[in-house]
């Protein structure tokens, strides 16, 4: 049957390659080791702290909880900073009191309430935007910095874990070159960072910065 339908051009006989049991054992053993070196690093390489010695200003990027909030202050004060600067956007859930409409203002009264001093808060707002905010942040703060009769050489970005590797890729991104632009990681306590893949905050946050930072890093181009 097969010769008379294989006659009439019906059917024919192909080779097919097919994966042997060394190819699937290579495989997972490849799947394997990338998986590991992405529990180890992927946390270290996205938290980074790498602060300028240089810096004049302390920039609290966006909303941040009280506790990191009370780290930065810390930070001021065991350095060499002039202004606590604090970016972001509207809060558009609904204000939490009439008077503070932004994450900046809610920054800065978070301050005040630890008794920070009031002369060295400055508020940075930006309006509301869809994508890319944290770079929307940073150009908020150029045009600031460019306002400022200050001349600032180098800053230091107050960020929340593993979004700081990102943050100071945009910020670089955004400001002079002339500019240099450090960052501190403050731990995310929501979740443990020597074993982020084992709770679903841990590894939504640590995932998703990972590929925000591929695409900040690839794709990203300002005014897109």
């Amino acid at each position: 049957m097969r010769t008379f339908l294989a006659r009439w051009g019906l059917i024919s006989r192909k080779m097919r390659w097919g994966i042997t049991l060394r190819g699937l054992l290579s495989i997972m053993l490849t799947l394997g080791i990338l998986i590991t070196l992405t529990i180890f690093l992927l946390h270290p390489f996205l938290a980074l702290n790498k602060p300028s010695p240089n810096a004049k200003l302390l920039i609290i990027d966006g909303p941040i909880p009280e506790y990191a909030v009370q780290a930065a202050v810390k930070e001021f004060h065991s350095g060499n900073y002039q202004l606590m600067i604090a970016t972001g956007g509207p809060i558009s859930r609904g204000y939490l009191v009439p008077d503070i409409k932004s994450y900046p203002q809610l920054v800065a009264a978070s301050l005040i309430h630890q008794q920070f001093d009031s002369s060295k808060i400055v508020v940075v707002d930006r309006d509301a935007v869809i994508t890319d905010r944290t770079y929307a942040n940073a150009v908020s703060l150029k045009d600031w910095l460019q306002s400022s009769s200050g001349n600032y050489e180098a800053i230091n970005i107050f960020s929340m874990g593993t979004h700081a590797r990102r943050t100071r890729l945009l910020y670089q991104k955004a400001l002079p070159k002339s500019v240099e632009v450090g960052v501190l990681a403050t731990p995310n306590l929501e979740y443990d960072r020597s074993n982020w893949w084992r709770s679903s905050m841990g590894f939504r946050l640590v995932i998703g910065e990972g590929i925000a930072y591929i695409y900040a890093r690839f794709l990203f181009r300002s005014g897109s």
